[in-house]
């Protein structure tokens, strides 16, 4: 882990299925205190630790949902694969748009291959928007997020509730992933 003043160079941080015991306490207050201060943080969960390990840190507060500690078994049953629904704010972001013009867009939605597991949410937290949503599972009476981003302080966080964007490779490359994440990175 970089030292506080090396971290605070950098303008995104992407964290995967990471223990919060590998971070420490003191790490997580800095990510927190990065975000607070322009930084971007994406979390991508994972069937292992996060965002379970996550409850009651500094990081939890940054997270734009709220969720139930859960563990899964490494490889889990194979479900039927679903495909992410985006939201009203999802289209006009910019940030999942994987084709030039609407029509396009669309399109290139419809081919990209479902995700087999995500990591359930229980709710959006206050500010926090969501970007696709299960489209069949729901967090209350509303769709689960299944992407989800806010604003803390001067930054921004990305939560994705599965780490199948790779999928997205499937017969087309990196056309769809290489776009996604590269928006994800500008952004």
């Amino acid at each position: 882990f970089p030292r506080r003043d090396q971290l605070f160079g950098y303008d995104l941080v992407i964290l995967g299925d990471v223990p919060a015991d590998y971070l420490g306490k003191q790490h997580q207050e800095w990510l927190r205190d990065f975000v607070k201060e322009g930084g971007g943080l994406v979390v991508i969960a994972g069937r292992e630790h996060a965002p379970a390990d996550y409850v009651d840190t500094p990081l939890a507060e940054v997270l734009p949902v709220e969720f139930v500690p859960t563990r899964f078994p490494a490889e889990g049953a194979r479900t039927q694969p679903f495909l992410p629904v985006r939201t009203e704010e999802g289209k006009r972001g910019g940030l999942l748009t994987l084709a030039e013009g609407e029509e396009a867009d669309a399109k290139a939605w419809a081919k990209v291959p479902g995700w087999y597991w995500n990591y359930p949410v229980t709710k959006l937290r206050p500010g926090a928007v969501s970007l696709l949503n299960h489209p069949r599972l729901m967090a209350g009476d509303k769709p689960m997020p299944v992407v989800a981003s806010q604003a803390y302080g001067k930054g921004e966080v990305l939560f994705l509730a599965s780490p199948e964007t790779w999928r997205w490779r499937y017969n087309a490359g990196d056309r769809y992933f290489a776009r996604f994440w590269g928006q994800v990175v500008y952004r």
